[in-house]
């Protein structure tokens, strides 16, 4: 009988298993998983009475204390994996770990090697051997003398021909210590045959090697060029040619992400072999990543946000083939007026994107920016998220995030738990933090079903201690609504002045629930006890207290609160420990509400935040005097002259000072100016027939995306559209897919096309009608007066 022990790392070779768990703390051993299970499934039984069907549920094995027996695996083993195991045990150490590595195929290989030779139709490299070619590759002297000789610091061991001589090339006195070795080999050895052969390698060497360095260059290299006299090359031969080319096209290969394509792609062309004919790029990347273009235009007030193309990329998967394929794309559609009206560019903020040096958006600015102001901005979303996720690994000394994750990895995992619970636990992806919010609140609030459950199944340690639970109810409640706001920055037809609103929103909200006070960041006063500061924000721990102990609080929450204030029978209050988590979740609060101030979406050329975006809603539009709408208007004057004249220039300035003239004279003028609308279009529609030009101007700088909520958005539709399924679905059809989506918008769009086209030949019949009238008046005048 076996005995109970610290799980030996010997044992996932010995026995075939895996550790897939450790304790939280201690690091110790608490789970381990078959590995025959989990990569090649359970045999099915031999007798033919048992008709029931092979489960494939991976046998695990779970430990509290960290002790395990050896025994149960080898008894799993013989009963559910009897050949393999058999075969697997006779197997050496090193055997046994390149089978464990291996797939099902090349495994079985592996494991009967010395009787069962494999298929050469299986592997690529067996196709190299038929009708190979040979290849004589050219080397300078200069490359082999400059650098390959350098390399080299002692004598190979091998009697190639080529490295010897390559050797003597630069060390050509090596012959006085050839021979030195040679008389002590002599004078040394004893026995006729040992002592002969060592002599005799050694003379050998010696009579091959050159006399001299001009012996030895002449005969490594050849004289290709008879009219140059200094031109020598080493010439070397490949055997397989095949062979070469995909080496050296592997090798060549300077991008991870296209690694997959350039190397099927060298197969296909090294490779003869009919199954390999109707490989293309769409099929041999299923990973194809795919650049979306979007654009926003204004027309009558309205902002339109349209998909204009995915394009797939093959390269490599740096901003100079980006700039590469956006250029092209919008220079096949509206030629070289692109880089005039390109206002703004938006990103997720990754370093390809946004880099001031090399990435797309410098190399965007470097043509378009001689036209006039090129706004740059960051998603707002993407940086609230990210500033969630240092606010979550950061809290409860770090440890607050592990927690979360430890329960979720192993309830997930258990299948019985929804049978029991009749619940499950909302997962979270780590490229959303903000959504760690669903397992947060029900963590908090489903509380004593994870305890008895983790504690039948003797997985108590995995629990949070209960201030973990103190941290959870302020952090459930801002992340909550944190999500909500960011929510609602997604909307595809946002503005940047409507996106900044909507983020004051969130601090003023955080401010009043919290009672967060403000100061300057150079504000030196001394802090009470209470009161914690980070950057310009000071939040207490009172507040904190008074929060968690407040009306509403689940179930949980106050009898931890009670247990700390007023003690239970078995465990006495600890008052001033309950402050002192007060105080570090307050400090924590005040950390992220100073984050969340100190975000800007607008970039500079240096990529540091900036305030550049000017205003573009009724409401804040009267924020600007008239000198600086006027600095405004001057800046874009040469991409507005390109498509109006002057005259369009002057109506909108003109139309600026009535709207300022109006909104300070006129109440119900500023009531419904400084009303709340939803839209660009709802608030400037009660005012475009009267100040049209000005919304033309203004719409044209409104049109900058102030997210990328879009984009993910078809990035959501290729996911779907191209699931596992659908792996060869091309990417023209694809293409058509996302156009569809917006089919309705463009009719509209062509719908005011025609009718503006209709307006404008019934105006141009007006003017040709009245002037035959004017022609025939004339031509009657003159017939009078003859």
């Amino acid at each position: 009988m076996g005995k109970w022990e610290r799980f030996n790392p010997k044992w996932e070779t010995s026995h075939a298993v895996e550790v897939v768990q450790r304790h939280a703390i201690t690091a110790e051993v608490s789970g381990v998983r078959c590995r025959f299970c989990h990569i090649y499934g359970k045999e099915r039984s031999k007798n033919a009475n048992n008709k029931r069907a092979v489960s494939n549920i991976t046998m695990y094995w779970e430990s509290r204390d960290g002790c395990f027996r050896a025994d149960y695996f080898s008894e799993h083993h013989k009963t559910m994996h009897c050949e393999r195991w058999k075969e697997y045990k006779s197997l050496s150490v090193s055997e046994k770990k390149t089978y464990l590595s291996m797939d099902v195929n090349d495994a079985v290989v592996v494991a009967r090697s010395s009787s069962v030779s494999r298929k050469k139709a299986k592997t690529i490299s067996d196709h190299f051997r038929i009708n190979t070619e040979e290849v004589d590759i050219e080397v300078h002297e200069d490359i082999v003398k400059g650098a390959m000789c350098e390399l080299i610091n002692v004598v190979p061991k091998a009697s190639d021909e080529y490295a010897d001589l390559l050797v003597d090339v630069c060390r050509y006195d090596q012959r006085a210590q050839l021979r030195s070795s040679d008389t002590d080999s002599r004078s040394s050895t004893s026995g006729g045959s040992s002592s002969t052969t060592t002599s005799v390698s050694a003379r050998q060497k010696e009579r091959r090697a050159p006399k001299n360095k001009k012996s030895a260059i002449d005969r490594l290299f050849k004289k290709v060029s008879p009219d140059d006299p200094d031109c020598y090359v080493m010439i070397t031969t490949v055997k397989n040619r095949r062979l070469y080319n995909l080496v050296k096209d592997f090798i060549a290969v300077g991008n991870s992400f296209v690694q997959i394509v350039s190397n099927c792609r060298s197969i296909m062309e090294n490779l003869d072999d009919p199954r390999t004919k109707g490989m293309n790029q769409e099929k041999v990347s299923d990973f194809t990543v795919y650049l979306d273009v979007r654009i926003r235009f204004t027309i009558n007030g309205r902002i339109h946000n349209l998909h204009l193309c995915a394009i797939p990329v093959y390269e490599a998967h740096n901003a100079a083939v980006f700039f590469e394929k956006v250029s092209k794309l919008l220079q096949s559609i509206v030629g070289d007026d692109w880089k005039i009206k390109l206002i703004g560019y938006t990103s997720d903020g990754a370093s390809v994107m946004l880099g001031h040096h090399t990435g797309l958006v410098a190399r965007i600015r470097a043509v378009v920016a001689m036209y006039g102001p090129f706004y740059v901005i960051w998603c707002l979303c993407h940086q609230i998220d990210l500033l969630a996720k240092r606010y979550l690994k950061f809290a409860y000394l770090c440890s607050f995030l592990a927690a979360i994750t430890t329960m979720t990895n192993y309830i997930s995992r258990c299948s019985t738990y929804f049978e029991e619970t009749g619940s499950t636990v909302p997962l979270f992806s780590p490229t959303r933090w903000l959504g760690a919010s669903g397992p947060i609140a029900y963590f908090l609030y489903q509380k004593a079903k994870v305890v008895r459950f983790l504690t039948q199944k003797n997985q108590a340690h995995k629990l949070p201690d209960d201030e973990w639970y103190l941290y959870a109810c302020v952090m459930n409640h801002v992340m909550q609504k944190s999500e909500k706001s960011v929510g609602s920055l997604q909307a595809f037809l946002l503005t940047c002045d409507e996106q900044k609103e909507k983020l004051q929103q969130l601090i003023r909200w955080l401010t009043v629930e919290f009672n967060l006070v403000y100061v300057d960041e150079s504000d030196t006063r001394t802090l009470n006890v209470d009161e914690c500061k980070f950057g310009t924000v000071i939040c207490t721990g009172k507040k904190i207290e008074t929060f968690i102990q407040g009306p509403g609080r689940n179930y949980t929450t106050r009898k931890i609160c009670e247990r700390y204030i007023d003690g239970t029978d078995d465990v006495e209050s600890d008052y001033p420990t309950f402050q002192t988590y007060c105080r570090s979740i307050a400090s924590d609060l005040a950390q992220y509400v100073h984050g969340l101030r100190m975000l800007s979406p607008e970039r500079d050329e240096e990529n540091k935040a900036d305030v550049d975006m000017p205003p573009v809603l009724p409401s804040t539009v009267v924020t600007l005097d008239k000198r600086q709408f006027g600095k405004l208007l001057d800046s874009h004057e040469k991409r507005l002259l390109h498509t109006y004249d002057e005259v369009f220039l002057s109506d909108v300035s003109n139309q600026f000072d009535s709207f300022l003239h109006q909104y300070k004279t006129i109440p119900v003028f500023k009531a419904q100016v400084d009303a709340k609308t939803e839209s660009f279009h709802d608030c400037w529609k009660p005012f475009y027939r009267q100040f049209t030009e000005l919304v033309t101007f203004l719409g044209g700088v409104a049109t900058v995306f102030p997210n990328n909520a879009s984009i993910e958005s078809d990035f959501s539709m290729i996911g779907i559209n191209k699931d596992e399924y659908k792996k060869s679905l091309k990417n023209v059809p694809l293409e058509g897919i996302l156009q569809a989506k917006q089919k309705k918008e463009i009719k509209e769009l062509q719908k005011w096309l025609v009718s503006l086209n209709r307006d404008e030949e019934e105006e141009n019949e007006v003017v040709e009608i009245e002037e035959i009238e004017v022609q025939d008046d004339d031509d009657t005048g003159s017939d009078l007066t003859s």
